[in-house]
This record gives structure tokens, sequence and C-alpha cells, in this order.
């Protein structure tokens, strides 16, 4: 092999690395962002005894669940809350962990 290949395979390897060829983007998130949280279901809007909840991020699906006792705990740090009931998009949840206002909650499990 002539000097002048080697140096060629060497570069296109290095270049390969810059661009990302050896990397797997089947394991990437859409568009290759991170997204800067996690995903929320809901999110706490009032915090008086009971923690009243928002429920604009629930697929339609998950609402059918939604028949009372569903657990639901923070996406990032602590706080846990029990839905006990709901109309439209807003429930009423008993606080088994801290949460405060604008805490974002997804359904656990």
């Amino acid at each position: 092999m002539s000097p002048q290949y080697s140096i060629a395979v060497f570069r296109v390897g290095q270049l390969a690395k810059i661009i990302g060829f050896d990397r797997d983007y089947a394991t990437q998130p859409l568009y290759f962002l991170n997204p800067a949280t996690p995903a929320a279901n809901t999110v706490v809007t009032a915090v008086e005894g009971d923690a009243q909840l928002w429920l604009g991020g629930l697929e339609s699906a998950d609402f059918v669940a939604l028949d009372g006792d569903v657990p639901l705990v923070a996406v990032e740090g602590s706080g846990r809350v029990r839905l006990r009931s709901r109309e439209g998009l807003v429930a009423e949840a008993a606080i088994e962990e801290a949460v405060a206002v604008g805490t974002l909650l997804r359904l656990d499990g």
C-alpha cells in the first residue's frame, strides 16, 4: 500500500468520525435533538389541600384509564399524587409526596 493511499484512508476515517458516520443513528431522538425535559402528561396548577391538575398532555387513549386512583409521579425530582376525580382536562389529586405549582407529572408505570 502506498503512503499516499494510507494517508487518504486515515483522513477518510477521521472525516467519518467528525461527521458522525461511525454512530448508531437508530438510537438517536428525532432530528437528533435531545429534549431538555422528558415528556409530561399533566401539570400541577394549584395546591390547596389537594392538587389541581391540567391533563393537557394526555393522549385520548389514556383518558379511558383515568377512572380514579391513578398514580402520577414527577418527571424530574420527587413528587407523587393519586388522581381522585376528573372533569374534562382538569383533575383533583391527593398528594402523596409534596408537589408545587408547575410540577410536571407523568403516569406511573
